[in-house]
């Protein structure tokens, strides 16, 4: 009855999660699941396990050329940076959600201040910015990316600048969820090494200027089967009751 308690509350937190993601763009919605059959979510020796569902969500447009979607199986790659006493250190995140802009600085980042990873011939990751290859351009000029993640400066006459990295993994279902929260994850190493590379490469997928990935939780479908676990709890909660009273008289009469 306690494992029956307890894998009803691992599919609440999972709903919960969902109905709290469905309005934040690029979530992937949790899925938990009963391990064996019984007759009911409360059945005895049942157990829960929880995956992520990491299928496209739709695409809306947006105004913003900065927002980003990806059409394909790839991540966005965003990384902080430390001071060490070696330089400096990346930490790389991993995410759907597009919705980016340029800091005060002239960098892309995401809401949380993470940067916007670029790619360059020699592998290495470096942060987004407008400049072209001639090292032309400002943080206010005007541009747009291409579907393979290339920058165009329009205001430089549409001079090609820096380009996307994307990354993907062996198994995704290892990729854990950071402390930035929503649809930002971070690496373990059952997901596998990541592969970074351009956009079209590798079935990355492809990039979307002024649009957005949403959820692909739905508020109905969370609210709806939050509602039938919630008629489970007090039955399965009754149960655990009459178990453990009908095991103190057992054992009073031992005594």
């Amino acid at each position: 009855m306690l494992d029956a308690l307890k894998n009803i509350m691992n599919l609440v937190s999972s709903e919960s999660a969902n109905l709290s993601g469905a309005n934040v763009n690029g979530y992937k919605k949790k899925e938990s699941f009963l391990s064996s059959s019984g007759d009911s979510l409360g059945s005895v020796g049942n157990d829960t396990f929880t995956r992520t569902d990491f299928s496209q969500g739709s695409l809306t447009p947006t105004s913003e050329s900065s927002s980003l979607a990806i059409q394909g199986n790839g991540f966005f790659v965003l990384f902080s940076e430390t001071a060490t006493n070696n330089g400096t250190e990346q930490k790389l995140y991993f995410s759907r959600d597009g919705n980016f802009s340029f800091d005060q600085n002239g960098y892309l980042v995401n809401k949380d201040g993470l940067y916007v990873a670029s790619l360059d011939q020699n592998g290495k990751l470096n942060k987004m910015d407008k400049k072209t290859f001639d090292g032309k351009g400002t943080p206010t000029d005007k541009f747009h990316f291409s579907a393979n993640g290339i920058l165009f400066n329009d205001s430089e006459n549409a001079k090609e600048g820096k380009r996307l990295a994307l990354a993907s993994f062996a198994n995704p279902q290892g990729l854990i969820a950071s402390e930035k929260g929503g649809g930002v994850f971070v690496s373990s190493t059952s997901a596998g090494k990541a592969l970074i590379d351009y956009p079209d490469r590798n079935n990355l997928g492809l990039v979307r200027d002024q649009s957005l990935e949403q959820s692909n939780a739905s508020t109905v479908d969370s609210l709806a089967n939050l509602g039938i676990l919630q008629r489970f709890f007090p039955s399965t909660a009754a149960a655990l009751k009459v178990s453990l009273s009908a095991n103190d008289d057992l054992n009073n009469l031992i005594r």
